[in-house]
């Protein structure tokens, strides 16, 4: 019971942790281009269903003015974490390379597909396709891999109960003379 309330506080605080660092530290985004995808994300991060402020939007158009450079310092400047690409600003040359030298500055760039999926765990199925599918790994398994990874574990397990042994046989002594 003791070591059960002693999880249970635990868990408990550091949930309010998390929660305290997010509404402090929140995860800052940034769109570029538009869809109707693109304004239900932030549509949902200016509601009253976005907890605490976890992501927060900041618009393309108040990092960059019209007829600003693009310059990857202004991000870092907002601490911005993800560039979302929506599905417009994919098919513009000029964003792509903008999302080039993102992805070289250590920036996350990606799609608002998987966006979309990370803050609502659902894609809309218009954004699904059979390459989508084929990129998100959803195709057959390795078998070799699943394989090595099953000896692995086997092998690791081994190791570790004869490393453990004398302290499981002590253990067993302890709990018969006490018993």
């Amino acid at each position: 019971i003791y070591g059960s309330l002693f999880v249970l506080v635990g868990i408990l605080f550091i949930k309010a942790l998390f929660a305290i660092l997010l509404r402090r530290y929140p995860y800052r985004f940034t769109i570029l281009g538009a869809s109707k995808y693109s304004e239900e994300i932030i549509r949902f991060c200016q509601s009253r269903r976005n907890k605490g402020q976890i992501y927060r939007y900041v618009p393309w158009q108040v990092l960059f003015a019209d007829g600003q450079e693009r310059n990857f310092r202004r991000l870092i400047e907002e601490r911005i974490v993800d560039v979302v690409m929506s599905s417009e600003a994919l098919n513009n040359a000029k964003d792509v390379d903008f999302a080039l030298e993102c992805l070289q500055a250590k920036f996350r760039v990606i799609d608002e597909a998987t966006f979309y999926q990370q803050i609502f765990d659902r894609v809309p199925i218009e954004l699904v396709s059979r390459s989508w599918i084929l990129q998100k790994g959803i195709a057959r398994r390795n078998v070799l891999n699943l394989a090595t990874k099953r000896w692995l574990d086997i092998f690791l397990s081994g190791i570790a109960l004869v490393a453990l042994a004398p302290v499981l046989i002590l253990i067993a002594l302890c709990i018969r003379f006490s018993s």
